[in-house]
C-alpha cells in the first residue's frame, strides 16, 4: 500500500504576524521555512509528498 500526502501552504497568515513580509510558512524557524519542516516531519510516514501554495515561493 502506498500512502501520499498533500501539505497545504496557502493563506496569508496574517494572524502569525500582521506586518510579517512572508506568510507564516515561509519565515524561517531555525534558519528553514516553516513548511520545509512540516515536510521533514510527514516524509518519512509517506510515499509521495505534494505541497501545495504559493507557486514561486514554494520552488525557493
Amino acid at each position: 500500500m502506498r500512502i501520499a500526502a498533500i501539505l497545504l501552504a496557502a493563506g496569508a497568515g496574517r494572524r502569525f504576524d500582521p506586518e510579517a513580509p512572508l506568510p507564516k510558512q515561509y519565515v524561517l524557524l531555525r534558519g528553514q521555512p516553516v513548511i520545509r519542516h512540516a515536510a521533514r516531519a510527514l516524509l518519512p510516514y509517506v510515499d509521495c509528498l505534494q505541497p501545495v501554495g504559493d507557486p514561486d515561493l514554494l520552488r525557493e
